[in-house]
């Protein structure tokens, strides 16, 4: 009885740290499938845990692009753009902007979550969200060696 015990207490260990390593290692985009998701403005903290160190693909609605990218903790991006590759320089400000290197100006734009998407915004003269990019998919690491 008592190996049997000490079977399933290791079994039961075993089962809680698979758990905790699938939690730890997946950066998926929430369930919302209803229209009553909430749009939320991401903090700096989750900003930091979603891109840094992954590659997303993302598509900019006015010029009807698609973009892959990978974000470098070193303050790098590097990426494929209408068959183009491209290096820039991205950081998180203090206001949980992501913030965006472009002929050589920054721009900082908050990214939002809202039914099951994340987009980056910019707020127009009158204070309506108009969205710049829309996030469809992030993978761990630099999947396209860019």
């Amino acid at each position: 009885m008592k190996k049997t015990s000490r079977v399933m207490g290791y079994v039961f260990s075993l089962c809680v740290l698979m758990f905790l390593i699938a939690a730890c290692t997946t950066t998926q985009i929430s369930d919302c499938s209803n229209s009553a998701c909430l749009a939320k403005t991401l903090s700096a903290d989750e900003m930091q845990t979603l891109f840094s160190g992954n590659t997303y693909t993302a598509s900019i609605p006015s010029k009807k692009l698609t973009m892959t990218v990978y974000v470098d903790p070193n303050g790098t991006m590097r990426g494929m753009q209408a068959g183009h590759k491209f290096t820039t320089h991205w950081q998180i400000n203090e206001q949980g902007e992501i913030c965006v290197s472009y002929k050589d100006k920054m721009n900082c734009r908050y990214v939002m979550q809202e039914n099951g998407q994340y987009k980056k915004y910019k707020l127009d003269e009158q204070g309506n969200k108009l969205v710049l990019v829309i996030y469809q998919s992030f993978a761990r690491g630099n999947v396209h060696g860019y």
